[in-house]
């Protein structure tokens, strides 16, 4: 078993947060990610007041050089990060893994973000009591297994509880394969652009920029100062590796 910050995985219970309920994020990831890591590793520091504890699982080829960014953002972030060696759809010991991990931190909610995790909630509920919850983040077309992914997510996606969806569209093609309109919610897209912006983008804060005649000013509608400025992503846009 190869699991990075194990132990302050372990010890999540006994640094004082390990009072309500448990959440697993659970994402399967090639390299630095994507989108869907801005959201997953920036939430359990803003979740603990609201009575959640995060543990963010990522199950990534063995050795990766590309994660080491993701390991970044988690210490930045104080994501307590759990990393699982997977060696293909066919290494049952990330199952084992993940029913481990579950048991011991008594995990009440379950949340995929792609079409495997999301598969391997639904195996893992039935040795494990736990809520189902899933975030559609956008389908795209690589390889030619992409369609059986798609095909699996689409089994999936209306066995869970509910269905988050990052755009309008992706709400009506979960409703189209069978998830129930009641069971999905629209949460938008969204980047906060003074932690994620760098400069020389358009939505780099003015503050940053050098004034003068060849200011960039495409995507710039208004800029107030005093207020965190929120940009919206393109719906379904990802990263090559996002699933």
């Amino acid at each position: 078993m190869a699991i990075a910050d194990k132990a302050r995985a372990n010890s999540w219970s006994a640094n004082g947060r390990g009072r309500g309920l448990t959440v697993l994020e659970t994402r399967v990831v090639a390299g630095s990610g994507g989108g869907p890591d801005k959201t997953i590793l920036n939430s359990p520091r803003f979740l603990w007041s609201a009575g959640y504890e995060t543990l963010c699982v990522y199950l990534r080829p063995p050795g990766d050089p590309g994660f080491d960014p993701l390991r970044q953002k988690a210490r930045i972030w104080q994501a307590p990060l759990i990393e699982l060696d997977d060696r293909g759809p066919w290494d049952w010991r990330v199952v084992n893994h993940l029913l481990n991990i579950c048991r011991r931190e008594r995990v009440a909610i379950w949340h995929g973000h792609d079409y495997k995790s999301n598969a391997l909630g639904l195996l893992l509920r039935r040795f494990w009591p736990m809520r189902l919850v899933t975030t559609v983040h956008g389908w795209v077309h690589e390889t030619r297994r992409t369609p059986l992914y798609y095909w699996i997510d689409r089994v999936c996606l209306p066995r869970y509880e509910r269905v988050i969806c990052v755009s309008p569209d992706l709400l009506e093609k979960s409703v189209a394969c069978g998830v129930p309109r009641e069971r999905c919610a629209l949460i938008e897209n969204g980047i906060d652009t003074e932690g994620q912006d760098r400069p020389g983008t358009p939505s780099w804060p003015l503050r940053h920029r050098r004034r003068g005649p060849s200011f960039p000013r495409e995507g710039i509608r208004s800029f107030d100062p005093g207020r965190k400025s929120i940009a919206a992503r393109r719906p379904g846009c990802l990263a090559p590796d996002c699933r």
